[in-house]
């Protein structure tokens, strides 16, 4: 159930999840293990995959975009060296209940945790530039949110927010 992608460089980038290597065993995907010198996570790489946990190597610059989409993903630590979190890279993971941005993040694009119907909050670093529109678009269970204080002007896009209904706080 664990699949280990190593190398050194950027994983390529797939158009669609039956472009993935891994497609015919995709649902049987319980972990993903991102190994150090991965320079990047390909775009479509886990979409709709039966991924429950990822461990992200800090040699990761980049998670692509639609890259872990429709997953069944629980739970994410984006690690420091992530400078750009890619549009809808969690998009529509239902069961994603637990997201840790680590400082040095700096950019969520549009629509990166669109519709994960069970997060409840978000902390995000004052590394963090610009987050895209409807980042969080649909987050129906989300209560709080946190941005971290520093020197930065943040850039947010249109409608982050929108049609989080439990949201009481953000900082």
């Amino acid at each position: 159930g664990t699949l280990t992608i190593s190398g050194s460089g950027a994983m390529p980038d797939f158009s669609s999840a039956s472009d993935q290597p891994w497609s015919n065993n995709s649902s049987q995907i319980r972990k993903v293990v991102i190994g150090n010198g991965v320079t990047s996570i390909g775009s479509c790489a886990f979409r709709d995959c039966g991924v429950l946990s990822a461990e992200i190597a800090s040699s990761v610059t980049a998670i692509g975009n639609s890259a872990f989409l429709r997953s069944s993903i629980i739970s994410v630590t984006i690690p420091s060296g992530v400078k750009t979190i890619g549009d809808s890279a969690f998009r529509e993971c239902q069961n994603l209940n637990s997201v840790s941005v680590s400082e040095g993040v700096e950019t969520i694009e549009q629509n990166a945790f669109c519709s994960c119907a069970s997060l409840t909050s978000i902390a995000l670093p004052a590394s963090i530039g610009e987050v895209g529109a409807g980042a969080f678009f649909q987050c129906g269970k989300m209560t709080s949110a946190t941005f971290a204080p520093g020197s930065k002007k943040v850039k947010m896009g249109d409608n982050l927010f929108t049609q989080c209904y439990y949201l009481t706080s953000v900082t």
